[in-house]
């Protein structure tokens, strides 16, 4: 069975990909910020990881992570050893359409440009195995091309 982990930035729209998949019933799906929330950095990414790998394995899981897990600090090496699906897209009109990103950021692009597209998390989603860019991509499109990915893969039971 698999465990498939979507990453990306802030405002990418993992948990709507995730909320997306859920009422297709293809795959159990898991939004590991709504288990997490609140639990500060760098426990956040440790009791994470922890939750990921005691999950049982006689399921298929598609389980979003927050991108406060994908600080380099925290294992890259861990995501790229994982069935990761990294959803990116142009980073400027991620932030204009997140009023949630705004308000975190205090409305400072280049602020969240540079912690959310960091050098190194460039290349973490670069060397993941999948990548989906959601630019000019409605919900569903991106769902589809998930949906994609997680069919072909040989581990996937459904």
């Amino acid at each position: 069975m698999a465990k498939f982990l979507i990453i990306g930035p802030s405002g990418v729209g993992k948990s709507s990909v995730i909320n997306s998949i859920k009422e297709l019933r293809l795959i159990e799906v898991l939004d590991l910020d709504s288990i997490l929330h609140g639990t500060p950095f760098p426990e956040y990414f440790t009791k994470g990881k922890e939750y990921i790998e005691s999950l049982e394995n006689s399921k298929d899981i598609l389980i979003a992570v927050g991108a406060g897990c994908t600080f380099p600090e925290f294992g890259h090496k861990w995501f790229t050893e994982q069935l990761t699906i990294v959803l990116t897209g142009n980073p400027k009109h991620i932030f204009n359409r997140s009023e949630r990103l705004q308000k975190t950021y205090n409305g400072n692009y280049e602020h969240y440009f540079s912690v959310e597209f960091s050098k190194a998390k460039e290349l973490l989603y670069k060397s993941c195995p999948y990548l989906i860019n959601t630019e000019n991509k409605c919900i569903n499109q991106v769902t589809g091309s998930l949906i994609e990915i997680i069919k072909s893969d040989t581990k996937f039971k459904n």
